[in-house]
């Protein structure tokens, strides 16, 4: 199976070189790393261009953020998988792909495992109940089939969890064709837009991607449950 590693990117000179070694290292060889930029004005592109990776592809143009650039680089891709990772991200070692690539198969639309963040917290996706309130799948550790993109584009307007949308979907509509393996995938840097703050403005958008599937006052009910939490959390650390 050929892997698509898509990685949008902006000015990333200081991060992506960690990101280019561990593609580099990589064991299992039947991949494409895509890189989608936004016009960056730094060294991030002569970067991309000198790395050595093999089957390199970039684009480098004006988008309108992360999930611009990830619809441009599903649209160019080749592989039968199709994989997302930050600039600031890095494959977890060298044996990453070669371990995944045993579970990938015609039947499976998403293999996923685990990533570590950049509090040193490993995180273990999952598309269970708790997928209703919040994203449970970190799609730096989610390997996703290509036929799952025929119908589906991520929604632009949504900036930070617009692919909370597309782990919804395989959670409620695809009958249970995912495979959660015991496998740490991606080491993940702190600075990702998602891990900036704006919680209260991730959980409103997760409610209007959801409420287009099981309704708005549903869908209100998991959105209020997922301030309260919040509200808990946040007292509880306090």
């Amino acid at each position: 199976m050929k892997i698509s590693i898509i990685t949008a990117t902006f000015n990333s000179e200081k991060c992506i070189e960690a990101l280019i070694e561990s593609i580099k290292l990589q064991t299992y060889h039947d991949y494409e790393w895509i890189v989608v930029d936004g016009l960056s004005s730094d060294n991030t592109m002569d970067m991309v261009r000198r790395s050595g990776v093999n089957n390199v592809r970039y684009i480098s143009e004006k988008d309108s953020g992360i999930y611009s650039a990830f619809n441009k680089g599903v649209k160019i891709s080749k592989g039968d998988y199709i994989y997302f990772i930050g600039s600031d991200d890095r494959f977890a070692d060298s044996n990453v792909l070669l371990d995944i690539s045993k579970y990938l198969d015609d039947d499976i639309c998403c293999v996923f495992g685990g990533v570590r963040d950049g509090r040193n917290f490993i995180f273990n996706s999952s598309l269970r109940w708790k997928i209703n309130i919040i994203n449970t799948v970190h799609h730096q550790a989610a390997f996703y089939a290509r036929k799952l993109f025929v119908d589906f584009i991520f929604d632009e307007a949504i900036k930070v969890v617009s692919d909370y949308e597309l782990n919804f979907k395989l959670a409620h509509f695809h009958g249970g064709d995912y495979l959660a393996c015991d496998r740490l995938v991606a080491i993940c840097g702190a600075g990702g837009v998602s891990n900036n703050g704006g919680e209260f403005a991730n959980y409103r958008d997760m409610h209007i991607i959801r409420q287009k599937y099981i309704g708005w006052a549903a869908s209100y009910i998991f959105y209020i449950g997922a301030i309260c939490n919040l509200i808990l959390k946040r007292r509880w650390h306090d």
